[in-house]
């Protein structure tokens, strides 16, 4: 009923299509959407803080990323305001590679940080050893579950990291 209420109501003003009427009427948003705006926001309060981005990779596990939700919060406590949250997994699937490089150009990251969970392994190594590539003077941090139980092994085989974070 809404849907339709919502496509009555639109019908004389102009012409959506479905997928668009759907979205407007869920008040939802694409991922590409959600990303320019990201992309497009000048968030950083200090220009000589730290600018740290957060990255919660692509995988089949969705839900809130609670692990970086406690990080972004204790960081912010703790003062540090130049913080994003780049979530791959529920909010921007589907971004490519190119978008992200175009993010982190834009926004001259000085640090990355990727959660790591077992399942989200491949994209994660996949994800960074690009970005190290691209961006080498940018601090790269791995921390999560998959790292918390294989540091030993993990830094070993990926040492296009900087830091692995335990705990």
């Amino acid at each position: 009923p809404r849907i339709l209420w919502q496509r009555i109501r639109t019908i004389h003003k102009e012409k959506l299509s479905d997928h668009d009427l759907f979205m407007q009427a869920r008040n939802r948003e694409t991922p590409e959407i959600k990303f320019n705006k990201l992309l497009n926001r000048d968030s950083f309060h200090d220009k000589g803080e730290l600018k740290v981005l957060l990255i919660d990779p692509p995988g089949t596990q969705k839900g809130l990323n609670i692990g970086l939700a406690y990080l972004a919060s204790a960081m912010k406590a703790d003062g540090l305001t130049n913080l994003e949250i780049l979530d791959l997994n529920n909010i921007c699937p589907g971004i490519a590679k190119e978008k992200i490089f175009q993010l982190i150009e834009k926004k001259s990251y000085d640090v990355i940080g990727y959660s790591v969970k077992t399942p989200t392994y491949n994209a994660v190594i996949d994800l960074s050893k690009e970005t190290k590539q691209h961006f080498p003077d940018i601090i790269h941090i791995a921390g999560g579950p998959h790292v918390t139980l294989n540091y030993k092994e993990f830094l070993t085989e990926n040492s296009h990291f900087d830091y692995g974070v335990t705990g």
